[in-house]
């Protein structure tokens, strides 16, 4: 199994994997990093480029993780890896709390330990939520959104996909957060969000529009 990513999630994700009973060989890739700055990897196969990725799927496992945050990011990686042959794979820590009623949880999700997931909800794919975030009932989140630390979602909630909620964020019940959004850390939502907004705040209030571009 191969992990995308060798910065801070991705040394995250190492604690998950080493939950579960069944060892699973994997390896990390990072074609950016000096090998300096991998210190704590170390023990581990660092994947360096896209052909020896694709080699590793050919020869190894074709399972890949997204070890990496930013929901723009997250799909672009998904795209490239999926193009060398890899398929999106789940990691769902067995300390999480997730619901087993009329729950979805689409390919390639990873859900970290102390998150609560509960029922009725759909996660769409490559999702990241992170440590202590909540997803209560009925809630409807897009594919590559990032739910970060702390992070809420309370009733009837809808994210549009390649959304990122901050950490401590909370989002009351009922309300609509477009695609390709941002929510600022601590911030309570209270109204719909359309596309492409960034909101911070306690109300949240638009503070501006994400450039595309940039």
């Amino acid at each position: 199994m191969l992990i995308i990513g060798a910065g801070g999630l991705a040394k995250d994700l190492l604690n998950v994997i080493t939950e579960f009973r069944d060892e699973v060989p994997f390896a990390f890739y990072d074609d950016i990093s000096e090998s300096s700055t991998l210190d704590l990897l170390r023990y581990h196969r660092i994947i360096r480029s896209q052909v020896e990725a694709a080699a590793y799927f050919r020869a190894s496992d074709h399972r890949f993780i997204l070890g990496i945050g930013k929901p723009h990011l997250r799909k672009t990686m998904f795209d490239i890896f999926e193009g060398l042959g890899g398929q999106l794979t789940s990691l769902i820590s067995p300390r999480a709390v997730v619901g087993s009623f009329n729950l979805l949880l689409e390919e390639g999700c990873t859900i970290l330990p102390l998150s609560v997931v509960s029922n009725a909800s759909r996660i769409g794919r490559g999702c990241l939520v992170h440590h202590r975030a909540v997803v209560s009932h009925d809630c409807d989140v897009g594919e590559f959104c990032e739910l970060s630390p702390g992070a809420t979602l309370l009733g009837h909630v809808t994210i549009g996909d390649l959304t990122h909620i901050g950490a401590n964020a909370t989002i009351i019940p009922g309300i609509r957060i477009g695609s390709g959004c941002m929510i600022g850390a601590g911030s309570v939502v209270n109204h719909d969000v359309p596309d492409g907004k960034i909101v911070a705040g306690n109300p949240a209030r638009a503070i501006s529009k994400i450039n595309k571009d940039a």
